[in-house]
């Protein structure tokens, strides 16, 4: 046990090494790609647009679901596991905390965030367009994922053992939505239920402002 939480120390401390090459904005700007109220505000914009077709607001409230379930997931194990940081994080102070368990390292966040939206892409969005484009986005989406990931460590963020963790936590987040098939045909929340439930929500909003 101890000679693998050295070698995690290690690597990670490698990573953070070499990340220093680079200048930090850019990994903050990455950071921001994978902060979950970023991802949040999108869920509910989408949904409550009303532009939004049908189809597409049923893969949104599938998705939102998939956000809510990763931060209660990662929140719980944070707050049982109680890992701390990396001392490079407690130097940059320049992580913004929203909530206590965020203190903690074990896993990472971002890193079951960014696995469970690329993998919600390839499964459930991108699994029946086969053409170029298709390919694309999922190495644009698979690449985008990695980096974020990967860039935990490189700010001195997190562990890599947190960051691989949280990856595997992200695929679990996508089985959860998809019942286990990871195609659309298994999202948990059915086409008509979502619309329903947008029904609902409208005429209560409309109601409320009479």
């Amino acid at each position: 046990m101890q000679t693998h939480v050295a070698w995690d120390h290690s690597v990670s401390e490698a990573l953070y090494k070499r990340g220093t090459r680079i200048p930090r904005p850019f990994w903050k700007f990455l950071e921001y790609t994978g902060d979950g109220l970023v991802w949040l505000a999108a869920c509910f914009l989408a949904l409550a647009l009303p532009t939004t077709s049908v189809p597409i607001r049923h893969l949104w409230a599938n998705f939102l679901l998939g956000m809510l379930l990763d931060l209660i997931e990662t929140g719980l194990v944070k707050a049982l596991m109680r890992r701390p940081r990396p001392q490079h994080n407690l130097i940059a102070k320049d992580m913004n905390v929203i909530v206590a368990v965020d203190h903690f390292s074990f896993p990472s966040g971002h890193s079951s965030r960014v696995s469970f939206v690329a993998l919600f892409l390839a499964c459930v969005v991108l699994n029946k367009a086969q053409n170029e484009a298709h390919g694309l986005y999922l190495a644009a989406a698979g690449t985008w994922a990695v980096t974020v990931a990967f860039s935990r460590c490189v700010m001195g963020r997190h562990y890599l053992s947190d960051v691989v963790a949280g990856l595997l936590l992200g695929v679990l987040t996508v089985a959860f939505v998809t019942q286990g098939e990871f195609s659309k045909e298994g999202l948990v929340l059915s086409e008509d239920l979502v619309d329903e439930m947008y029904g609902r929500l409208v005429g209560r909003t409309a109601g409320f402002w009479r």
